[in-house]
């Protein structure tokens, strides 16, 4: 990210801030979990202790992929594997920007009252979502491959996950074929969803929902 737009965000984020304020002063929600930003998506609850108005570093209001706009809330300071940025889905982007922005108002105030009600959080497992099944990331796998494989971006690591599935997968992807693959095959594979998230991608395909399925995905990875 550029230091013009992260300098912008942070801007962004200050100015917003009292606004968030006033916004959580005027509504009878008052607890955290009465927010949709709080849901039981997986990936939120590994990134839930960090996930701190003190720990918020930038927000950011730009185009989606799909037209309208999208609000986002970056975070300082995350383990590897645990999302550091969260925001409004890319799938239902808001019509104005005026929209994505009180959108960010919104879940700026839910930090807000997070910290107003000094809720704590237990760090749960840092979990890749890959097509709706929960992928179990194992931090020193991610620890080692940061250190010793070249730094991708996350549209490569989209790229490289669709031809390694293009390969693994001849008639498309199935998830019963995951417990068949061969243990050096199903090895490449949990490598392959490892570089993924340390580029960010931690959700795979992108169109997925949030809220997976309650199969764990059987992919192994190396100790």
């Amino acid at each position: 990210m550029n230091i013009s737009r992260r300098v912008a965000g942070r801007r962004l984020l200050e100015k917003l801030l009292p606004r968030a304020e006033k916004w959580l002063d005027e509504q009878e929600a008052t607890r955290p979990e009465q927010f949709p930003f709080f849901d039981n998506s997986p990936l939120v609850k590994a990134a839930a202790p960090y996930l701190t108005l003190k720990n918020a570093e930038a927000i950011f209001i730009s185009e989606g992929q799909l037209g309208g706009w999208i609000a986002d809330i970056a975070f300082k300071s995350v383990p590897l594997g645990v999302v550091d940025m969260i925001g409004t889905p890319v799938s239902s982007p808001h019509k104005t920007r005026a929209e994505a922005e009180q959108a960010a108002i919104i879940i700026l105030a839910a930090l807000i009252a997070k910290e107003r009600n000094g809720t704590g959080d237990e760090a749960a497992p840092p979990v890749m979502l890959y097509h709706g099944h929960e992928v179990a990331l194992n931090q020193k796998l991610l620890e080692r491959l940061q250190g010793t494989s070249p730094r991708i971006g996350g549209d490569e690591a989209v790229r490289m996950l669709c031809e390694l599935e293009e390969r693994l997968f001849v008639d498309g992807f199935d998830e019963q074929l995951i417990e068949t693959l061969p243990r050096e095959e199903n090895q490449v594979l949990g490598i392959a969803l490892h570089l993924a998230a340390l580029a960010g991608v931690l959700r795979y395909p992108e169109n997925q929902p949030a809220t997976p399925s309650h199969h764990t995905a059987s992919v192994s990875t190396l100790q």
